[in-house]
């Protein structure tokens, strides 16, 4: 017989493989559990922190507002038209169904009682007048800047071009006119903003309305010209 070779085969560690004890699975799973339950902690700790801290900031900012209010003491502003006039509303163009090219020329008196606070009217305004439901003149609301305890006249021109009434448009329009009193609705739309002291808010929408639902007597317009029935009251301020 021949002589008997023995070879000796030498592997790494990490190659060789074994079966791990059955208590292996037990602490993987438990020691799995566990952080799973630490990062839910850590998460709910973050929510709680950040509810309490946007509690926090809220309560701050009500007391600054609060604390700015007793300091500057805001009013709104008050307007009331002045005058008005109004040329081109020919009754007798509008029962012969001809269109109506109407210029109306519109004051109104602003007026800022506040002691501490301006208002910068900006661009971008809207105004309308209207009859019956019926727009007849478009125009804008002048962009400047009204200072404390101050009143200023603001005059503007609304027109309109190629409007037709209806039927029942123009007989109102021709009774009011012979009863001269013709009832308009005016709507501002106007970018604002606050300026309280050295600071100035952003930009909010004042909207005024004037008609003869929310007045004693009613805006009395003649052709070509016009008498205000209860000046002082004629507009409500919204802010939005």
């Amino acid at each position: 017989m021949g002589e008997r070779i023995s070879f000796v085969i030498q592997l790494p560690k990490d190659q060789i493989y074994s079966i791990p004890p059955a208590g292996n699975a037990y602490l993987f799973d438990f020691y799995s559990r566990r952080a799973a339950k630490r990062r839910r902690s850590r998460c709910c700790r973050c929510a709680a922190w950040s509810f309490a801290s946007l509690f926090l900031l809220l309560i701050a900012l009500a007391a600054i507002i609060g604390v700015l209010y007793l300091i500057f003491l805001p009013k709104l502003p008050s307007f009331s038209i002045e005058s008005l006039s109004i040329h081109g509303l020919n009754v007798s163009s509008a029962v012969s169904a001809a269109a109506l090219s109407p210029e109306i020329l519109l004051t109104v008196r602003s007026e800022n009682p506040n002691k501490k606070i301006g208002i910068y009217y900006r661009d971008g305004s809207y105004m309308v007048i209207a009859f019956s439901g019926v727009v007849i003149g478009r125009g804008t609301w002048p962009s400047f800047y009204q200072g404390t305890r101050n009143v200023t006249s603001v005059q503007t021109l609304l027109t309109g071009s190629g409007i037709r009434l209806a039927d029942d448009s123009v007989r109102l329009l021709t009774a009011a006119v012979k009863s001269r009193e013709v009832p308009l609705e005016i709507r501002v739309q106007v970018p604002a903003r606050v300026k309280f002291g050295a600071i100035t808010s952003w930009t909010t929408t004042v909207k005024l309305r004037c008609s003869p639902d929310n007045t004693q007597t009613g805006t009395v317009i003649t052709n070509g010209a016009a008498d205000i029935l209860s000046p002082t009251h004629h507009e409500r301020e919204e802010l939005g």
